[in-house]
């Protein structure tokens, strides 16, 4: 056993000690891929947590259709956040594809929801809920201020991810330059 502990130790310290091995690089991430991370994951998530109460999910003035829609909404959330989240981080020869796929796919969601209120007899939390909708002066925090907010967010994450990925992506001319004798 205390060959065992010694061992372990021994491989432990040397990964960390040895000069020779590089030391492990940080990686960073960009303020876009933040943003766009963000929306995504709360595309993913947001169902989940602003339906699975007694104001959607579990309402008992809903009959089991109403709920039946809100389930595929809140499962459609979470597959196009789920796959703008996968086609942002993941590796691949197509950046500029895959950062188009990852701010339209999260956006669908919201386009979607912002679009429902001209749906006839469509409205907000607020028109059964009231109290449990903020308000900042007049202006109600709600599900068209969600949707309006999250299209802003993806819109400046990608403008802001635009140049990351155009120049990476893309060969840049090279201006060849020649030596001259004299």
């Amino acid at each position: 056993m205390d060959n065992a502990k010694e061992r372990f130790a021994s491989t432990d310290s040397t990964a960390f000690d040895n000069p020779s091995r590089p030391a492990p690089q940080q990686t960073s991430i960009s303020t876009g891929k933040v943003i766009l991370g963000t929306v995504a994951a709360l595309t993913a998530v947001g169902g989940f947590l602003a339906d699975w109460n007694k104001t959607h999910l579990f309402n008992p003035n809903w009959p089991p259709h109403a709920k039946f829609h809100d389930a595929w909404t809140i499962t459609l959330g979470s597959l196009l956040g789920g796959a703008g989240m996968y086609f942002l981080f993941r590796e691949s020869s197509d950046r500029r594809q895959d950062l188009k796929l990852s701010t339209l796919l999260p956006g669908f969601f919201w386009a979607a929801q912002s679009i429902s209120y001209a749906y006839p007899g469509a409205k907000g939390l607020q028109a059964e809920f009231p109290d449990l909708v903020p308000r900042a002066g007049n202006i109600w925090i709600d599900e068209k201020f969600a949707s309006a907010a999250m299209l802003a967010l993806l819109g400046y994450g990608y403008f802001l991810e635009q140049p990351t990925t155009l120049c990476s992506s893309t060969k840049m001319p090279q201006k060849k330059y020649t030596e001259t004798q004299q």
